[in-house]
């Protein structure tokens, strides 16, 4: 998903069906708190959500911070 694969790409790189890849996809929007919202794309919220817990991504309060305080 975060290299931008669809459920179709995603099951053929794991050799999965793409049903079972839409349920685990589901389950993991469902774990992120990631509703159906209209303006929610979903997919790039989970990539932010999983980058930003793993530390990798700043927040947009963090790095509004940073820039008033400067370096």
């Amino acid at each position: 998903m975060a290299q931008g694969k669809a459920n179709a790409g995603i099951a053929q790189a794991l050799y999965l069906s793409e049903s079972a890849i839409e349920k685990h996809v589901n389950s993991i929007f469902a774990k992120l708190g990631l509703s159906q919202e209209p303006q929610l794309h979903r997919r790039v919220a989970a990539v932010l959500t999983y980058l930003r817990d793993a530390g990798t991504v700043a927040s947009s309060g963090d790095r509004i911070k940073s820039e008033r305080t400067g370096p």
